[in-house]
């Protein structure tokens, strides 16, 4: 089912600002006195509508950007070493399972025995920053002569500064990644708040104004 763009408090408050907006235009045409003041609340309506029409396109197309950038992780291909013969080549995902750490890795199948096994690095960006640190402490050990104390890893002081060079490069791109969100859900918090507040008080406009035409209409 297709994500709808405005929410319900939207639609409403779109439906109020229409009506509103009719009121005023019909009522500048039998009493001139209403004439300036419906071309001043005309504004401010057209105004908060074209503010919570950009507001829900612009949420609902981040949303849809995010969306998307998950099927392309999906649909590329990484680079990885089978965990069960050692074959290395490019892969495509075929799912996702949970592996060290409690983490979600992608899964691979292998070209070469058939094995599924799991990638290097969590799906998740703050996952992988978590792992790179746990990894990267524990490739540094070092013996009482000074030695890297690995035995799976052939370590060395150079690639380790290189790791943590590309390490910080990508943590440095997901904490601004993160920075720009909450400036994002910050703005969408007060917009939601404002958007509540503007929807009671078109209501008891509204209210008003369908107790004027019912006098009216009664006289």
């Amino acid at each position: 089912m297709e994500e709808k763009v405005f929410n319900q408090d939207e639609i409403e408050l779109l439906e109020l600002l229409e009506f509103v907006l009719c009121y005023h235009a019909k009522a500048a045409f039998t009493d001139e006195a209403k004439l300036k003041e419906g071309d001043t609340v005309r504004k401010e309506c057209e105004v908060l509508k074209n503010q919570i029409i950009e507001t829900a396109n612009t949420r609902y197309e981040s949303h849809q950007e995010l969306l998307e950038k998950k099927k392309i992780r999906l649909k590329d291909y990484y680079d990885e070493g089978c965990t069960y013969c050692g074959f290395y080549s490019s892969f495509q995902p075929n799912g996702e399972a949970e592996g060290d750490y409690g983490f979600r890795f992608y899964t691979f199948r292998c070209a070469k025995c058939g094995k599924d096994f799991l990638g290097q690095l969590p799906v998740d960006d703050h996952d992988t920053i978590v792992w790179h640190d746990i990894f990267l402490k524990e490739i540094s050990k070092k013996d009482k002569r000074g030695n890297f104390t690995s035995k799976k890893f052939n370590v060395t002081q150079e690639k380790i500064d290189t790791m943590i060079e590309h390490f910080n490069f990508f943590k440095e791109k997901v904490l601004i990644c993160d920075r720009n969100e909450k400036v994002h859900n910050d703005f969408l918090i007060a917009y939601n708040l404002d958007v509540t507040k503007q929807l009671l008080n078109l209501r008891e406009i509204k209210k008003k104004i369908t107790g004027e035409i019912i006098i009216e209409d009664i006289n």
